[in-house]
């Protein structure tokens, strides 16, 4: 196979979102080599391209169907049986084709930029626009993430999250909720996550594992009943939303400085960590919660009592007694 071939094949692997992570790094590696790879390459996963080119090659064929003399009744049937499996081919390779790009690019269009551990995303559910557009919103983003999602009362939305092994260990799902949307997580074990406006989650596909980690920043409010068979591990920090090489520098630099890194196996607390905006704050109201690691680095972990304020500013963590915590509940109590 020489090395065109072998391109070809990544390249439709890419578009069906089959590479894996050395034949993405392959592939990465081959568009860098020169900007004529590059633009064959964005042609070749643009959809429109690939509807054209479809098309194309079924209007030549149908014109060489029609300007061949039909002699016998055997060959006009086996050419009709041959034109509709062609078809019948040629549409599902472009739905193939179509749903690849798209899924693609829900996963790269929202991503991200500073990785954490878990990034191999299944679906990047926005609830910008769930209400105006629900049936393709709650049709193919909530079909890959498996979640039920219904419109509750005072502007929620509220989903019920299975508990489901059907991807991979490694694969999340990200969902972020805009301005005027707040969405309610209700997770089997009757664990409850709410989310303010401009919030992100990040949870497991499995839930079938002794620890759950979630991904959070923004404003949001946890319940973990004590019975729960889950310990929950929690990461907190802002998100990184510039675009400019400084400003994103930047920002990376503050969403380290502010992350925190928590574990609970059951009680009630409110996190906040908002890009540009205060310190990261962790408010223990009931139950338990122990910090592990803050700014990047581990520490000696630390056990918030309840009424207890974990407060994370560029690397200082400090411990204060929380107070009027109940007016920051007014968002989800309103």
């Amino acid at each position: 196979m020489n090395n065109s071939e072998r391109i070809g094949i990544l390249m439709f692997r890419y578009i069906r979102n089959e590479l894996s992570k050395n034949e993405r790094n392959e592939l990465e590696a081959w568009r860098k080599q020169s900007p004529v790879n590059e633009k064959t390459f964005q042609e070749a996963i643009d959809p429109e391209v690939i509807r054209a080119n479809l098309k194309l090659l079924e209007e030549s064929r149908i014109r060489r169907l029609e300007q061949a003399p039909v002699t016998k009744t055997r060959s006009l049937v086996r050419r009709i049986v041959v034109g509709t499996l062609k078809i019948a081919a040629t549409i599902i390779i472009v739905l193939c084709s179509y749903i690849g790009v798209v899924v693609y690019r829900f996963q790269t269009a929202h991503k991200h930029p500073a990785r954490d551990n878990e990034d191999q995303l299944a679906a990047v559910i926005n609830f910008s626009d769930l209400l105006s557009d629900p049936a393709f919103n709650r049709g193919f983003l909530e079909g890959f993430a498996d979640l039920d999602i219904k419109e509750g009362r005072n502007g929620w939305l509220i989903g019920t999250i299975p508990d489901t092994s059907r991807q991979a260990k490694d694969v999340y799902y990200r969902l972020f909720t805009t301005e005027g949307n707040r969405l309610l997580l209700n997770f089997k074990d009757s664990t409850h996550i709410w989310l303010n406006s401009n919030a992100t989650i990040k949870y497991p596909s499995w839930q079938l594992t002794d620890t759950i980690r979630i991904f959070l920043s923004g404003e949001s409010y946890i319940h973990i009943p004590l019975a729960s068979k889950h310990m929950y591990e929690v990461k907190i920090s802002p998100p990184v939303d510039s675009t400019t090489p400084s400003a994103f520098k930047e920002a990376v630099a503050d969403k380290i400085s502010r992350s925190m890194y928590m574990f609970s196996n059951g009680g009630d607390f409110l996190l906040k960590a908002n890009f540009g905006g205060d310190a990261t704050t962790a408010t223990l109201i009931s139950g338990s919660l122990r910090i592990d690691s803050v700014a990047g680095k581990s520490v000696t972990p630390v056990n918030l009592e309840p009424g207890q304020q974990a407060k994370l500013d560029s690397g200082n963590l400090q411990i204060l007694k929380a107070q009027h915590f109940t007016d920051s509940l007014s968002w989800k109590n309103p």
